[in-house]
């Protein structure tokens, strides 16, 4: 194959990549979310943390692709990174469930939150999805 039609299949794969991430930020997120109110309302005191993994089909972490902030009150967003890092949080596009582990791996205790679209404009949620 000639270099030139090989670059060209390079830069091709590279740009559709770029693509598919740029479209993964800007769209709305899936839904039919398992991080719901009705599934938090499964959650119980003494659960261990793959049975709450089920529940809530995955390991704690940011479903929305950052779309989404976590609402403490009205007034004061909170992002992922400033919970307490001793609780394990599952964010959807409908709510945020907070679980407290004991050392065991059992819950303790669940919490429900708010959540509210990040604002900004497009440009600004691909600069901070880029770290730039």
């Amino acid at each position: 194959m000639p270099k030139r039609v090989r670059w060209l299949l390079v830069f091709g794969l590279l740009g559709c990549l770029a693509l598919a991430g740029v479209l993964h930020q800007l769209l709305p997120a899936p839904s039919g979310s398992t991080i719901n109110r009705e599934n938090y309302e499964k959650l119980q005191p003494g659960m261990n943390r793959t049975e709450i993994e089920i529940i809530l089909s995955g390991k704690g972490g940011d479903y929305t692709g950052g779309r989404y902030q976590v609402i403490i009150s009205q007034s004061h967003p909170l992002p992922l990174e400033e919970l307490p890092m001793f609780n394990t949080v599952w964010i959807g596009p409908e709510c945020a469930v907070e679980v407290t582990f004991t050392v065991e791996g059992r819950a303790t205790s669940c919490r429900l939150w708010e959540v509210a679209p990040r604002s900004g404009t497009a440009m600004e949620r691909a600069r901070s999805w880029l770290r730039l």
